[in-house]
């Protein structure tokens, strides 16, 4: 009975996984519901050197100070059911 029951078990699995299998139009196989990231760039901040300026008893001192860039985020492309 057990071994009936683990061979059921197994054939539905077999068939479950066979019929969400899907290929995309250049016959490569792809899962249905997930995409598949193609390509990733960091987008910065683009603010450049700012200026720090002080209060000082003789007067007002400025500098010109290089932040740097910030990073925002990412740019992602990605494909998804055969399309980009």
């Amino acid at each position: 009975m057990k071994t009936l029951v683990i061979a059921l078990a197994s054939a539905f699995t077999v068939i479950g996984t066979a019929a969400n299998a899907a290929y995309d139009r250049y016959g490569n196989y792809y899962e249905p519901y997930t995409a598949r990231v193609t390509e990733v760039n960091p987008v910065y901040s683009g603010t450049g050197p700012r200026q720090e300026c002080r209060n000082t008893r003789s007067g007002e001192r400025c500098r010109t100070v290089d932040s740097g860039e910030q990073l925002l985020g990412y740019d992602v492309r990605y494909s998804y059911n055969g399309r980009e």
